[in-house]
């Protein structure tokens, strides 16, 4: 208005047009601009979420897909009645009784039968020249656990011949539960049992023992359309332990990717839905998974199979809204009845739960892992580090522990040590500032209390891996491997059971069958391709678990990086700053063209430039010590632990070290940490086998820090 030329009267169309239409149209055509941004985003975030709704939709139908259960075989100690008739008058099967080998009682189920080599039967299905010829031979000498693995397939006979119908590239496969170094003996038993049975000749192949139920999740992984035929056995000499059984599984599956001819009678006995791991700590998470896997509602599971019991069950239960089965009557415990299988104890479950009449809905399996549980363990690791033992605590472990096998006569010498942590718990407050909840000492023979003793505590759920060699002599002269293998790891988990574990005390687990539940060991293929296919199968028992490992080339490249920008950084500054967030403004990436032309700021995100999406989990951690003073002579040196060895004062190396998923590690060198000593510079130290692929300078064994 102040800019309408003076004298034009201030009326008609051109007055309408420039004080009406003009900002009108102006505000039309911004807030068309507006909208137009605003709707493309909205169908932006629409069209996203519709795609990820698909993609989610098509993971978890993929996820809910069953294998269907066609029959079940077992062969177990149960004298006449069958396993749902023993759980249904809950008799328990075991009893103290004689082993087969050993003097002294031991409360467990077995058969009867005292010779481990019989005569082996005559196979079913025989023409009458081929009887004649059977009848000519000498009988041969075969394994009683054949014929127990031939009993259990029987009542698989109908069904596996049905399925071989088709080509011979669509018949099952068998994949036999087995542990480490009997993986070719017990493919040769299964496949005599097949032989006897009378049924085809299956392709057998040996999976971990350890794998248990995860077996099914593999083979729904892998796609297979071939059904699946799992055997599993326990089997014990001598030693049994407390509880446990003998005898053998078969479950026979199919992931309904054909469909059986209409002359074929076979029904689908129920159905198997993917299993889950679930974390320590977190397992209402792993109930809660295990329903919408199997699509099935939380009050609508009927009955729960546990067959080993976890820390707080029922209150995960209660937690994942699984009321319905939190409580006794709803529980099944078929391994207190007819005694536990060891890691056979999951599928075990299942023929329990099909007999028992699992028409009436779904049911819930749990299996229990245990692992070596240390209580009050030193979360303190270093003057600066807290939320885990120093490495250099589990080496200390491991030369105590070598102290006492050489006293005792085993001839193991401990060269490497790994740990996997499942689970921990720092007993820490709950507030922003965290403190260590500290104990109430006893009081005084005066009646005045103690001194408070700042002292940080953690509980751990852990694995202990240990690298040892023997002499050339001794392992030529083991007859049997596997056994004395065994004998030399129940010992080794003997003495450990009565030594601290940084501090800790460890909990007793409990004997149980299966190698996951007991020590065990095992002898390193001189082959790189058999050694790499073992390790990938051991790995798998120590999950879900996260490896401890050392990321030297973190701070030696860290290092490098602040002396580019600061000379004067010194080794201290670089660890300190791989061991914090540095967040900092960091400008986002444009095009060149809208660079140019764009006069609107840039937006600007905050992220630490030097921690890259993907680069892991990464600590500060101690690694050894440095020494302050020259070694003191033996003897010269007041209070010390051992007067007899020379006494040198030291302080605390750091490094960045790193946790890691165990199946991300390639090799058993990743995981283990070997102890150094360079007397010349006064470093005593432990250094991790692992070595990052992606690291362009990697740090040499040779390579030493200078310090001040």
């Amino acid at each position: 208005m102040l800019l309408w030329p003076k004298g034009q009267p201030v009326s008609g169309a051109p007055v309408w047009f420039w004080f009406v239409g003009v900002p009108n149209g102006v505000f039309l055509i911004l807030f068309a601009i507006e909208r137009a941004g605003y709707e493309g985003l909205w169908y932006r975030a629409y069209w996203r979420n519709y795609h990820r709704s698909r993609w989610l939709a098509e993971r978890l139908r993929r996820a809910q897909k069953p294998l269907e259960v066609l029959g079940v075989g077992y062969c177990l100690p149960l004298g006449e009645q069958t396993l749902a008739g023993a759980i249904a008058a809950r008799e328990r099967m075991p009893a103290a009784q004689l082993p087969r080998a050993g003097a002294e009682l031991v409360f467990h189920a077995r058969f009867e039968d005292a010779d481990w080599m019989v005569d082996e039967p005559d196979a079913v299905g025989l023409d009458v020249d081929e009887e004649s010829i059977q009848a000519g031979r000498v009988p041969k000498k075969i394994e009683l656990l054949t014929l127990k693995i031939a009993d259990a397939l029987k009542p698989l006979e109908t069904s596996l011949r049905a399925l071989t119908c088709y080509e011979r590239q669509w018949w099952p496969q068998i994949r036999v539960l087995s542990a480490t170094g009997s993986e070719q003996r017990d493919i040769a038993r299964v496949i005599d049992a097949l032989r006897i049975a009378g049924l085809p000749p299956l392709a057998v192949q040996a999976v971990a023992a350890t794998d248990g139920l995860m077996v099914a999740d593999a083979w729904l992984d892998a796609k297979d359309a071939r059904p699946l035929l799992v055997v599993a056995t326990a089997w014990h000499e001598a030693g049994p332990p407390e509880g446990s059984t003998e005898g053998c599984v078969a479950v026979l599956l199919t992931a309904e990717y054909f469909r059986l001819p209409d002359t074929v009678k076979v029904k689908v006995a129920a159905l198997l839905h993917r299993p889950v791991t679930a974390l320590a700590g977190e397992v209402e998470h792993g109930f809660a998974n295990a329903a919408v896997w199997g699509k099935a509602d939380f009050a609508s599971i009927v009955r729960a199979w546990i067959t080993r019991p976890i820390d707080g069950g029922d209150r995960a239960l209660r937690a994942a809204n699984m009321d319905s089965v939190s409580k006794d009557e709803a529980q099944r415990r078929s391994d207190r009845i007819a005694g536990d299988l060891g890691d056979a104890n999951g599928w075990l479950s299942i023929i329990a739960a099909i007999e028992s009449g699992a028409a009436d809905g779904p049911q819930l399996i749990i299996d229990g892992l245990p692992h070596l549980q240390v209580q009050n363990a030193n979360a303190i690791s270093g003057a600066f580090t807290h939320g885990f033992p120093s490495i250099t605590a589990f080496t200390g472990l491991m030369w105590a522990l070598q102290r006492k096998l050489t006293a005792d006569g085993i001839p193991l010498r401990l060269q490497q040590v790994g740990v996997i942590c499942h689970r921990y718990d720092e007993l820490v407050t709950d507030d922003y500032i965290k403190k260590f909840r500290l104990t109430r000492n006893p009081v005084k023979s005066d009646g005045k209390p103690r001194a408070i003793v700042e002292e940080g505590r953690m509980h751990l759920d852990i694995t202990l891996v240990f690298q040892v060699s023997i002499d050339d002599a001794i392992a030529s002269s083991i007859l049997d491997h596997e056994k004395q293998y065994a004998e030399w790891a129940d010992k080794v988990g003997d003495i450990v059971s009565r030594m601290r574990v940084a501090g800790g005390t460890l909990l007793p687990v409990g004997l149980m069958p299966g190698p996951r539940t007991k020590p065990w060991m095992a002898e390193l293929a001189d082959s790189h391709d058999k050694r790499s296919r073992d390790f990938a199968r051991w790995r798998r028992q120590w999950l879900p678990g996260y490896a401890l490992i050392g990321r030297d080339d973190i701070l030696k490249n860290r290092h490098d990086a602040l002396r580019e920008k600061h000379p004067d950084a010194s080794l201290i500054d670089a660890w300190l700053h791989a061991a914090r967030f540095n967040y900092q403004p960091m400008p986002e990436k444009e095009a060149a063209d809208d660079a140019a032309s764009s006069t609107a700021p840039k937006r600007v995100r905050w992220a630490d430039p030097d921690r890259q999406k993907g680069e892991g989990w990464t600590v500060p951690i101690p690694v050894g010590y440095a020494a302050l003073t020259k070694p003191y002579p033996a003897g010269s040196v007041e209070n010390v632990r051992d007067p007899s060895i020379p006494c040198v004062f030291v302080e605390t190396v750091y490094s960045i070290g790193q946790w890691i998923s165990p199946h991300r590690l390639n090799s058993l060198d990743d995981l283990l940490w070997r102890a150094e000593a360079n007397t010349e510079i006064g470093l005593y130290r432990c250094r991790s086998g692992y070595v990052h692929d992606r690291s362009d300078t990697e740090l040499d064994d040779d390579d030493e820090y200078e310090f001040d």
